[in-house]
């Protein structure tokens, strides 16, 4: 990798949870009109995968929630990428084979089976129980509404890509490059949504990691993201912060592979390239703030305890321009 530019932006940032009201249809799997009534035959073994037309009661696996039938669901997106999306779909137990329903549907990167940001030591596959207190407490089941919960790019069963030239798999790339800027001459606040743009050969998956690097070289990793990065995917978001990096200090940036236990990869054997990278920061000057009262969150300390690392001397590579310059 040749270099990495940073360039400060100001771009207001809008967050939103997606939840989408609509109609699903019973499938035969769910009911056959006698739905309460246990096949003779074709047992399920205990704590089984559901299919699109095989679904899965809370008696066949603990982790289907009670008065549901669990099924699983794979459809491109309709941006035309070739993304293939996964959707675990919950419907009531007891809906006749045809019927419609109205639909509360959530879609984010929290509904792994495995776990919602790591894996959690389940013993078999289910449906994330992210939503269990929301389906609880409204009944949901039992008044007739059906749950959607449709995994994002790149997370939990939705892949980066799914076509014939990939064979189904997303990528890793073979190692990891660090870079930092030069020491930072005034305390400043890192914002919004980062952005990173690269130029590169090779489809993989990648991933990319900021740090607040101290003078004593201890640093804390403060934003990451993973991403499919291919001919028609070389640019995307990291996760939106609101990070301070004291004057003196450098921010430096890791791109490699997919290397801590948060994220699943599938390797694609694939040698990935990446000859230029371009950040793009929200930059502003906390000189003026205002400190607001209450006492120091706990959690902060738990995250540094986490995600501090030593990071060996480097030279600077760049310069993350004045926050002032930006206002």
């Amino acid at each position: 990798m040749k270099k990495i530019r940073s360039v400060a932006r100001a771009t207001p940032v809008l967050v939103t949870a997606l939840t989408l009201a609509g109609t699903l249809t019973g499938p035969a799997a769910a009911a056959s009109g006698t739905a309460s009534e246990p096949a003779a035959t074709a047992q399920k073994p205990a704590g089984g995968p559901a299919t699109a037309t095989d679904g899965v009661t809370h008696e066949e696996n603990d982790r289907v929630p009670e008065g549901s039938v669990w099924t699983q669901h794979y459809f491109p997106s309709s941006d035309g990428s070739g993304t293939e999306l996964h959707a675990d779909v919950l419907l009531p137990e007891k809906l006749p084979k045809g019927e419609r329903v109205p639909v509360i549907l959530s879609a984010g990167a929290y509904f792994g089976h495995s776990g919602e940001i790591s894996p959690e030591g389940w013993k078999h596959t289910g449906p994330s129980d992210r939503f269990q207190d929301f389906i609880e407490g409204t009944d949901l089941f039992d008044q007739g509404y059906a749950f959607v919960m449709v995994d994002t790019r790149g997370f939990g069963g939705t892949s980066a890509k799914r076509a014939p030239a990939t064979s189904g798999k997303a990528g890793g790339i073979s190692s990891s490059y660090f870079v930092r800027s030069e020491p930072l001459q005034q305390t400043t606040r890192i914002t919004g949504t980062p952005r990173v743009s690269m130029t590169a050969k090779g489809e993989g998956n990648v991933m990319v990691k900021l740090y607040d690097v101290a003078k004593d070289g201890t640093a804390v990793m403060f934003d990451e993201q993973v991403s499919r990065l291919d001919s028609d995917r070389l640019a995307f978001d990291l996760k939106s912060t609101d990070w301070t990096l004291k004057a003196g200090h450098n921010l430096a940036v890791e791109i490699g592979s997919v290397q801590t236990g948060d994220w699943l990869d599938t390797p694609s054997q694939q040698k990935v390239k990446i000859k230029d990278a371009r950040l793009e920061l929200a930059l502003d000057d906390p000189a003026d703030d205002v400190a607001t009262g209450g006492e120091r969150s706990p959690y902060l300390d738990t995250y540094l305890s986490q995600y501090t690392v030593q990071l060996p001397a480097g030279t600077g590579t760049f310069t993350v321009p004045p926050a002032r310059d930006h206002r």
